[in-house]
C-alpha cells in the first residue's frame, strides 16, 4: 500500500519477522544492561548478506545489505523492549555512510488481550555528503474500534427485504 517512506523502518513487523521468523540471524547473549534504571537482557544478532532482506537506498538506487543489531528484553517477562538494526555495508551508489533503525515496544490492551506493538520508531541515515536524516514516529492514543454485523441467507418473506420489494 505504501511504496516509500517511514514503513522502511520495519515497524509493521517485517524486521521482526526476518530476524525471528527465519533462520537468517545468528544470536549472541551480551549480558545485562541498565536502561533508564531498568535492568534488561541484551542480545546481539547478525544477518549475513546471503540471508539478508535489509534494504538501504534512495529514489535512484537501493541494495540489500548485511545488518546487525541488538535486542533488549525484560529478563522477568521475556518481552521485547527495544530492537536496533544497523546496515553493515554501504553501497557507494546509495550515498549513505550509515543507516539504522531503533524500535521501542510496549503493551497495548485490545479486546481483553495484551499485544506487543511498537511505541516509537527512529530511522537514521547519514549520507556521504555530510547530510543527515532522522525520522521519528511515535504511536500513541491507540483506540479499539469494534462493530457487529449479521449476514443472513434466509429467503423467507420476513427476511428484512425493503417494503414494496417483490418477493419471488
Amino acid at each position: 500500500l505504501v511504496g516509500t517512506g517511514a514503513t522502511a523502518t520495519g515497524v509493521f513487523a517485517s524486521l521482526l519477522s526476518s530476524i525471528f521468523g527465519t533462520s537468517q540471524a545468528a544470536f549472541t547473549y551480551n549480558g545485562d544492561v541498565i536502561v533508564h534504571g531498568r535492568t534488561l537482557a541484551e542480545f546481539g544478532f547478525e544477518v549475513p548478506i546471503e540471508k539478508s532482506t535489509f534494504r538501504v537506498g534512495n529514489k535512484m538506487h537501493s541494495a540489500v545489505v548485511p545488518y546487525s543489531g541488538t535486542l533488549l528484553a525484560d529478563p522477568e517477562t521475556f518481552e521485547l523492549v527495544r530492537l536496533t538494526a544497523e546496515a553493515d555495508a554501504r553501497p557507494a551508489n546509495v550515498g549513505a555512510c550509515e543507516s539504522g533503525t531503533t524500535l521501542d515496544y510496549g503493551a497495548l490492551r485490545l479486546n481483553g488481550f495484551d499485544f506487543l506493538i511498537p511505541t516509537s520508531a527512529t530511522w537514521r541515515v547519514s549520507n556521504l555528503d555530510g547530510s543527515e536524516f532522522d525520522s521519528r514516529m511515535v504511536f500513541s492514543n491507540c483506540h479499539e474500534f469494534r462493530g457487529e454485523s449479521t449476514v443472513s441467507f434466509d429467503d423467507s418473506p420476513d427476511s428484512g427485504a425493503p417494503a414494496g420489494a417483490k418477493q419471488k
